[in-house]
């Protein structure tokens, strides 16, 4: 796949490598792999919590590693040791043996109704259907209510018959542990891309395969695996698929094959038709040579790690010249910077 489809040529993916595409009923996945990978950053699930005591006292975020940078995900939820759990409204880097105040960057989900106050009992990724008004609201404070989306989906699992969010994904739906089971999460794995109907959905890369098994059953079950349950829900159920007409082992190969063939163009051609539109990048907040980047586009937003890095070569002015005469007349060494910019972190998800 040309990743230049997906992004224009905003972010650097050239280093990623996307694989054999992965589907259960309309939740497909692309797996995403990369030669090059960082251990300097740390999920958030495995090393820091956020504690928050009074109702007005910020909420901390500490790193207590020397060595690695916390990197929390965007619109991942906090497990807070007491109060309401928040989510993030955006990606958060906490240095090491620093602590970060995160008030003004969490989101408060909430409902009317008597379990208005979410405490998570693990980490839960906000679902596909709101994460655009969470990325909306995200400079109005960190008290922002997501009330409309919200009380929707609410709506939607009640009809269902299902638990409200995140509850849902607390009582093991059948249903949605089937996603976990069908795809697979390959070793070496350091993102995907997500389809829900033959339409991309969300990219999702980490700066590690290590970073991306932890918050790889998140982002599949509660974050794309949820809306892709209640679209199959709202949605007649597609036609049983034409058995292949072959009578050879050898013609069954050649089939499938095809058929494979032609599903990857689909996706494919899925990408390349999405919305074109201006993208508008902001920088954020930056450790070491590595800076966030929030972009929002026409039909895509979410934001981005890039990694500044400077690429030094000796110039030859000798080129073209015979060896002898080369060594002969050549001036002293000289070096050219190159400066390429490596994309280790992405969290990018359709608005609607």
């Amino acid at each position: 796949m040309d990743c230049r489809l997906l992004t224009g040529e905003h972010l650097d993916l050239s280093d990623y490598r996307f694989g054999t595409p992965q589907q259960t009923g309309c939740l497909t996945v692309v797996p995403i792999t990369s030669a090059q990978s960082t251990t300097l950053f740390r999920p958030l699930p495995l090393s820091v919590r956020a504690k928050r005591r009074p109702a007005a006292a910020p909420v901390l975020l500490a790193n207590p590693s020397e060595q690695s940078c916390v990197l929390a995900p965007l619109h991942f939820g906090l497990p807070v040791e007491r109060g309401t759990s928040h989510f993030l409204s955006g990606t958060a880097l906490v240095p090491p043996s620093e602590h970060r105040d995160l008030t003004g960057d969490t989101i408060l989900p909430y409902s009317s109704t008597r379990r208005s106050h979410i405490n998570l009992k693990a980490t839960y990724c906000l679902p596909l259907s709101l994460r655009g008004p969470a990325w909306r609201a995200r400079n109005h404070g960190g008290q922002q209510r997501l009330a409309p989306a919200l009380n929707d989906l609410h709506d939607r699992l009640h009809r269902h018959g299902l638990d409200r969010f995140p509850f849902v994904l607390q009582a093991h739906h059948p249903d949605l542990k089937s996603f976990a089971g069908r795809i697979e999460l390959l070793t070496g794995q350091t993102g995907a891309l997500f389809y829900i109907d033959g339409r991309p959905v969300g990219l999702e890369i980490a700066p590690s395969a290590a970073y991306f098994a932890a918050i790889w059953e998140p982002l599949l079950v509660g974050c794309y695996g949820l809306p892709a349950l209640l679209w199959q829900y709202d949605s007649p159920a597609p036609p049983s698929p034409e058995p292949y007409a072959v009578s050879r082992l050898s013609e069954l190969r050649t089939e499938m094959f095809r058929a494979r063939h032609q599903k990857q163009e689909q996706w494919e051609g899925a990408v390349a038709a999405r919305p074109e539109g201006d993208f508008k990048i902001e920088a954020g907040q930056k450790w070491r040579n590595y800076r966030v980047h929030s972009l929002t586009g026409t039909a895509f937003a979410g934001q981005y790690i890039d990694e500044v890095a400077t690429i030094k070569a000796e110039a030859d002015d000798g080129a073209g010249m015979p060896r002898m005469l080369r060594n002969l007349f050549r001036k002293s060494p000289q070096t050219e910077e190159t400066t390429r910019r490596r994309v280790v972190y992405a969290s990018l998800f359709a608005l609607s």
